[in-house]
């Protein structure tokens, strides 16, 4: 059940929480409702602290690896690779006759 935050180790673990309850793709009426107390308790701290005259955290973006590469992916390029010397193969074998393996241009 949310209540008051009262601390910034609270706080951390209340935004863990809002996290991971705001990339569900789809949430429940009472999941949503929970995570709105927890969005307005969190403003409530945060306003609380500025009025105390706390110095809030600087806002940091971390970066979270979602299996995406810069550049040419190593696989992709094997794989045209080995599609693009399949093409040449079947290409190379429609000019030579099945039967006296002449070639036929």
């Amino acid at each position: 059940m949310p209540r008051k935050i009262s601390s910034d180790s609270e706080l951390e673990e209340v935004q863990k929480i809002i996290d991971v309850l705001a990339v569900l793709p789809t949430r429940t009426a009472d999941q949503d409702d929970y995570l709105e107390t927890w969005g307005e308790l969190v403003e409530a701290y945060e306003e609380q602290s500025v009025k105390k005259g706390k110095k809030q955290k600087p806002f940091v973006v971390k970066s979270h690896h979602m299996g995406v590469t810069s550049g040419v992916d190593p696989s992709k390029a094997n794989k045209l690779a080995d599609d693009m010397e399949i093409d040449a193969f079947i290409e190379l074998n429609k000019r030579i006759h099945p039967l006296t393996g002449k070639c036929l241009r």
